[in-house]
């Protein structure tokens, strides 16, 4: 917890006042940690002070966006923290997703400058300018901001802009401020009584804002934060054992990991204190005796991460499930009616949500700020501006709030938020599709998944295949729905609305042994294209078929590793899966280590290979 005189000063600085604080109080404090590699409080000031300077240099405007193109790691911290400190706002694009959506994000901001990981460049058509992040990576000397630094005044300077799905098919870019992000960091503080002493993960995707909640809150207390492997962030018996060995005592979790991490046996020395975790329904409680506290947590990207957070108590026989908490400090919750009227307790409402956590609006876009940012009167009698989320929850006796649903048909998937018209729109502009609908259906495992709903145009020739490598080149993973169908016609309402519940409910559901393609000549091959296909829900999958591509995560992997070990008796390695995820791959994969097992069973010892023999050929033992 920060001292009394800490506590004070909290009020008057900003974030990047807080992190150097820490800098000047110990310097030689571990601030980062990626693997091998370690950053000090003083390095890492240093560092982002000589970005800082350079980027002062160009004298940008006031609120200006600067994007950092980059893998979450030590030099994006780096990157964002010298960007707020030049007075500009960091826009975090992920490496991974589509050239033409990063190029859009860029355009949309109107970015000038871009920040961008060794090695990286500019989408096509962009004519900003890029700083590559080595250039300073290796300066420890600290360069004095220019004095023509725009540096941030006050709280209403903005922090940092963050792009979420947009339901008109267009993403939105999220303005927020440095009083909303020190209005997270304050509560968070408190809240969890973080120390100089906790050690933090790292794991949230870039450009998801949970990981704005991972940073800076513990850069500000001086606290370490070790930034998780790309492997161990999509194993969560990997991230369980990660956890343990780094000592971590507090970690986030998307809803879809900390449930795994709920299930597991955890020893009673673990130095975790909380688990935090959001972004989808929680469906399981802790159980009781659990070593660590969990905490689930609600909010919009638009009123920075977190509006609501309840400490979720060990599972009681029908106690139905968790609550989403209660408000944070400087946070409102509103229930209102369709009449924007104020719901009676216990009663289903609209969330709204007022205070020092609400987003300044979207860049560029008044209209849409205007219908989605309102002044509502509130509980007290009080109006206020508030965020309008489209979400349904009631609050129960003791002040804690449920989440219902939602009042349109945006979705979760895997954590992050998701507008099925964003997606139709993409779909939409394919010339060979005339109409289409997306919509979210639960599969067997009980996650939700996309579906998509498509009628070609008239002598129009398209696959699925074909489909899904144009949304996969427009799109992020996430959003590329996991089943892919054709219809004569959508079903309608009597309204001349698309039936969307007709869809949801429509019979497509598989076989018990799924449809498998004849290209899947080995009887290998044949089993783990149908357990593929049963798993992701896909009428026909191919020898060929990537399971990455074609709606598997890695989740989704540990339950394949799973079936494929009841079936053939082997334990095929997430890594491997990662590394070779074709259909035909893993059932190679799969015989390798059925011969193996059968030179082990039989005493045969194994033969001696050369590494660079291993390296040339997938069949060698």
């Amino acid at each position: 917890m920060p001292t009394t005189a800490q506590s004070a000063k909290l009020g008057l600085d900003l974030v990047p006042d807080l992190v150097e604080r820490q800098a000047s109080l110990n310097p030689s404090a571990v601030a980062l940690v990626e693997g091998r590699e370690s950053l000090t409080y003083g390095e890492l000031v240093a560092r982002s002070r000589n970005l800082a300077a350079e980027i002062a240099e160009r004298e940008l405007g006031p609120d200006e966006g600067v994007a950092v193109l980059a893998k979450r790691s030590i030099t994006s911290v780096v990157a964002a923290l010298g960007i707020m400190r030049a007075g500009a706002a960091y826009l975090p694009l992920d490496p991974s997703h589509p050239e033409k959506r990063l190029a859009f994000q860029l355009q949309d901001a109107r970015v000038k400058l871009v920040v961008a990981d060794e090695g990286l460049s500019l989408p096509n058509g962009s004519d900003a300018e890029l700083i590559a992040l080595h250039q300073s990576k290796n300066k420890s000397e600290m360069r004095p901001l220019s004095k023509a630094s725009p540096s941030p005044a006050d709280a209403q300077a903005l922090a940092y802009l963050i792009y979420t799905s947009g339901s008109t098919g267009v993403p939105k870019g999220v303005e927020i401020s440095h009083g909303n992000l020190l209005n997270l960091v304050e509560w968070h503080l408190r809240q969890f009584s973080v120390t100089s002493h906790d050690r933090a993960s790292h794991l949230a995707a870039v450009g998801f804002d949970a990981g704005v909640w991972e940073v800076w809150p513990y850069l500000c207390a001086g606290a370490c934060l070790e930034i998780a492997d790309e492997y161990v962030t999509r194993d969560p018996v990997d991230f369980f054992h990660w956890l343990i060995e780094k000592k971590i005592t507090i970690s986030f979790a998307p809803t879809v990991l900390a449930e795994h991490l709920l299930d597991m046996n955890w020893p009673g020395d673990a130095s975790l204190r909380y688990l935090l975790t959001g972004g989808d329904v929680l469906r399981k409680s802790p159980r009781r005796g659990f070593p660590f506290r969990v905490v689930n947590n609600y909010g919009p990207t638009e009123c920075t991460v977190v509006a609501t957070s309840g400490e979720v108590a060990g599972s009681i026989a029908g106690s139905g499930l968790p609550g989403i908490g209660k408000a944070i400090s400087g946070v409102q919750v509103t229930l209102l009616d369709e009449h924007r009227q104020l719901c009676a307790q216990g009663t289903r409402g609209e969330i709204w949500i007022s205070g020092r956590g609400v987003a300044r609006g979207y860049r560029n876009r008044p209209q849409e700020t205007a219908e989605r940012f309102q002044t509502v009167v509130q509980a007290d009698g009080t109006q206020a501006r508030a965020y309008r989320t489209g979400d349904i929850g009631r609050q129960k006796p003791d002040g804690e709030f449920e989440f219902l649903g939602r009042l349109d048909e945006q979705v979760k998937i895997r954590g992050f938020r998701v507008e099925p018209g964003e997606i139709e729109a993409i779909l939409l502009e394919h010339p060979a599709i005339v109409a289409c609908a997306v919509v979210a259906k639960t599969a067997n495992e009980g996650d939700l998944k996309l579906a998509s709903y498509s009628v070609k145009r008239q002598g129009a020739q398209l696959s699925e295949l074909e489909v899904r490598v144009y949304l996969g080149e427009r799109l992020p993973q996430h959003m590329v729905p996991s089943a892919i169908y054709f219809l004569e016609q959508l079903p309608f309402t009597k309204s001349g609305k698309v039936n969307r519940t007709a869809l949801q409910s429509m019979n497509t559901a598989l076989p018990l042994m799924a449809q498998v393609s004849a290209a899947a000549a080995t009887e290998t091959q044949t089993g783990v294209a149908a357990i593929v296909s049963a798993l992701l829900q896909i009428p026909a999958v191919e020898h060929n078929d990537n399971f990455f591509l074609i709606g598997g995560h890695s989740l989704l992997g540990t339950q394949l590793i799973a079936r494929l070990r009841k079936r053939f008796g082997v334990e095929v390695s997430l890594r491997s899966l990662f590394d070779r995820p074709t259909v035909s791959e893993v059932a190679m994969e799969v015989e390798r280590l059925a011969r193996a097992k059968r030179r082990a069973d039989a005493g045969v010892p194994k033969p001696a290979v050369s590494r660079q023999a291993m390296d040339m050929t997938s069949e060698g033992d």
